[in-house]
């Protein structure tokens, strides 16, 4: 039974801050003098406020090894969870690898929305985080105070710091105002000679100038003499034998000579009546 309930103390333990069971100790909220510090070109300006916002909402919450949640968080669970719930960014849960996920920045350099790491073991590694906010301070899970905000320029911070990192994958502030920068119309003076602008010809957008249709020429018409020869070809007639005079009479003949001879008679006749 004791085996059964020493179990989920093991995982507890080894998810801590630095992924040790030591509890890094960390000075509480003093008055800190005004930071010194200039912030850099870091991560979108709306998305760090972001951030920055949702951190402060843990701010008090008690320090719990272990935890992750509002009721009890430690350092590397409080930004994981942050950014979790912020930018949809799963980063490692102990802050060493966190420090491994970053991409590294130079103190000179950091920036709101940056993580910045402590070391308080012998061997350097990595044993605390917070979220940087600006002008020095940052906020994190402290293990005598919980959730709080520090300033790097205190004593402790300042013995024990170890590095900075931005989260990879995050838009850059810088990348948004070269955008703005060349968005903006450029104003020009009145007295400021403004010079011919160069004249850019692509090849693909050169159009050639239509040439006017070429007329078609007339046909010409040649006249031309052209020679007949006509062949004269000797022609030599036969005539036809007469058909045989047959002494029959058709009855054709019959009628044409009885016709003739009715005719004659009528002539006769009135030639003798004309003469009386």
């Amino acid at each position: 039974m004791k085996r059964i309930l020493l179990y989920p103390a093991l995982v507890l333990l080894l998810c801590a801050c630095g992924g040790s069971r030591k509890t890094v100790t960390t000075p509480s909220a003093i008055e800190v003098p005004a930071s010194k510090y200039k912030d850099g070109k870091g991560i979108d300006r709306k998305l760090a406020s972001r951030l920055e916002k949702e951190a402060r909402t843990w701010i008090g919450t008690k320090y719990k090894y272990g935890g992750e949640t509002k009721r009890g968080t430690d350092c590397s669970g409080m930004v994981m969870s942050v950014f979790r719930d912020v930018a949809k960014i799963k980063l490692p849960r102990s802050s060493a690898e966190q420090q491994k996920f970053c991409k590294p920045v130079k103190k000179d350099n950091i920036a709101p929305g940056d993580l910045v790491f402590f070391s308080s073991s012998k061997k350097g590694r990595v044993t605390h985080v917070g979220l940087y906010i600006g002008n020095g301070d940052f906020i994190h899970a402290s293990s005598s105070k919980g959730v709080m905000i520090s300033n790097l320029s205190q004593d402790y911070y300042v013995r024990h710091f170890h590095s900075a990192g931005r989260v990879p994958s995050l838009k850059t502030s810088g990348s948004n105002q070269a955008q703005q920068k060349e968005d903006k119309p450029r104003s020009i003076d009145k007295n400021e000679s403004v010079p011919a602008a160069k004249k850019e010809v692509r090849r693909e957008e050169i159009i050639p100038e239509k040439q006017a249709p070429v007329p078609t020429p007339a046909p010409i018409i040649v006249t031309e003499t052209i020679r007949v020869v006509e062949r004269i070809v000797d022609t030599v007639y036969i005539p036809a034998p007469n058909p045989p005079v047959s002494d029959k009479k058709t009855p054709v003949d019959t009628l044409k000579a009885s016709t003739g001879n009715e005719a004659d008679s009528m002539r006769a006749s009135v030639r003798k009546a004309m003469k009386f």
